[in-house]
């Protein structure tokens, strides 16, 4: 090995190792800058809730006789007691506030003010009236007219209909797709569209 491969080498090794400590590195300066003492309590005070829990599993399953749970805790709720304690001392207790009476009169009167939208359904029929009126205009425009039919054939077709343009369309009476005015075969599945001649 030559000295250029074992400087690379070298080299390659410094900035790997870099990379991997920078985050444990990181980790350290945050955790030591972060941790004020409201912090701490609240940390011991999450700690021995779960010792708690863990103790009363474990004496509910038979892992810690019975003395032995009445003295850890016992230990454990004294310890709790002066987590509490201090927390209080320091003003910063975690547990829950009630909410305020303003807070629930807001929440009651959007609450009201929703419902009475809601008794209100005749904005809703307002809604479905126009959207038939729109069908029915949109239906009345598709329509073959009479005078067509009347010359061609007593009923519209199976798969005939009036396109964009006013135009007689054609429909593929297998599968529903649409068809140029020129097509024999369904683009889709294939059946023929043997119609009658469309008139123009």
């Amino acid at each position: 090995m030559d000295i250029g491969s074992i400087l690379i080498s070298v080299a390659l090794f410094l900035l790997v190792a870099a990379f991997v400590a920078r985050p444990l590195l990181e980790r350290v300066g945050v955790a030591d800058g972060s941790d004020s003492p409201a912090d701490n309590l609240l940390t011991q005070r999450e700690a021995v809730l779960i010792e708690l829990r863990d103790l009363d599993f474990d004496h509910e399953t038979g892992k810690v006789s019975h003395d032995d749970y009445a003295t850890q805790r016992a230990r454990l709720v004294a310890k709790g007691v002066e987590v509490l304690r201090a927390l209080s001392a320091i003003g910063k207790n975690e547990s829950p506030a009630p909410a305020s009476d303003d807070f629930d009169d807001a929440i009651e009167k959007a609450v009201a003010a929703r419902r009475r939208r809601k008794a209100t359904p005749a904005s809703a029929g307002h809604v479905d009236d126009e959207i038939e009126k729109a069908v029915a205009a949109r239906r009345k425009m598709k329509t073959i007219p009479a005078e067509a039919n009347v010359e061609t054939e007593a009923a519209p077709a199976p798969g005939r209909d009036l396109n964009d343009n006013g135009r007689l369309a054609k429909f593929c009476s297998h599968c529903g797709a649409a068809a140029q005015p020129g097509d024999k075969f369904c683009a889709r599945c294939g059946a023929s569209l043997a119609l009658t001649p469309e008139s123009t």
